[in-house]
């Protein structure tokens, strides 16, 4: 197959088109395979960004070569190209190599091409954007709207499975007493209701002393006894930085379904 590759490359410079050194100096990758998904080229771009020696893998077939780089989507996709006939441009992520790609393949009569774009600066971006629009910076919980979604989510399955939903707004009297460590206290706080909510809910922070959260349950007992634990670590001095600090928290309590709809209870310790 190399002898196929330099054979391509004779044939573009004897047209007039020395079209192999373009693409060796591309900063994207491109791919060149047949229809028997042997690869026949591919440039110094993709064997970086992949990397990969060029030699282990010119003539071999591109699934056996590297299969966890080219997955079930990415050969679906060429499938459909082939049988459809026409470009087909998608993004994937590569786990081996912690990337993502963005893929346009171009089949023809007789190859297929496949260009590979590295895109992971522009997903990391992405994700960074989604965090600050959907996630409280301080605390790292969901925030609000996001909540809302969650919750939305919950009571639709709830509905299905019949299962219940509880809703706690948590507010900290207190909480003005610390301004000196308040966001190292908030962080405290934060985690641990994340590690009594994990199991089945969602904690969110509303704002420095309100904290919002929901629960899913099928037996009041486990309500009662989340509430509990909730009462009695907020109740109860927390230590930060060699500070003790004293909260006064109040709870209160929405359940869904209760007589067919919401029920607000409150409760204040």
């Amino acid at each position: 197959m190399q002898a196929d590759y330099r054979e391509l490359e004779k044939k573009f410079e004897a047209a007039g088109q020395p079209i192999i050194s373009i693409l060796e100096d591309m900063h994207d990758g491109f791919l060149v395979i047949d229809h028997n998904s042997t690869i026949i080229y591919l440039n110094k771009a993709l064997t970086k960004s992949l990397q990969i020696e060029r030699s282990t893998v010119l003539g071999r077939k591109v699934w056996d070569v590297l299969p966890n780089v080219f997955g079930r989507k990415l050969h679906h996709q060429l499938q459909q190209a082939v049988m459809k006939k026409m470009s087909i441009c998608f993004e994937s992520f590569c786990e081996p190599i912690h990337k993502y790609f963005e893929w346009t393949i171009h089949p023809s009569h007789e190859l297929i091409s496949i260009y590979c774009k590295d895109i992971s600066e522009r997903k990391h971006k992405e994700e960074m954007i989604d965090t600050l629009i959907y996630y409280d910076m301080l605390t790292g919980l969901p925030n609000f709207k996001l909540f809302q979604d969650r919750l939305n989510q919950v009571i639709v399955f709830s509905k299905h499975y019949h299962e219940s939903v509880a809703v706690l707004m948590i507010h900290l009297d207190r909480m003005k007493h610390f301004t000196d460590i308040e966001d190292f206290l908030l962080k405290e706080i934060a985690n641990k209701l994340i590690e009594l909510f994990a199991e089945r809910g969602t904690v969110s922070r509303m704002s420095n002393n309100k904290f919002i959260c929901f629960y899913q349950y099928t037996e009041r007992t486990k309500l009662l006894d989340l509430l509990e634990k909730v009462i009695s670590y907020l109740s109860n001095p927390i230590l930060i930085n060699g500070e003790n600090c004293l909260l006064t928290p109040s709870v209160g309590i929405s359940m869904y379904p209760l007589m067919g709809g919401f029920s607000n209870i409150t409760i204040s310790c």
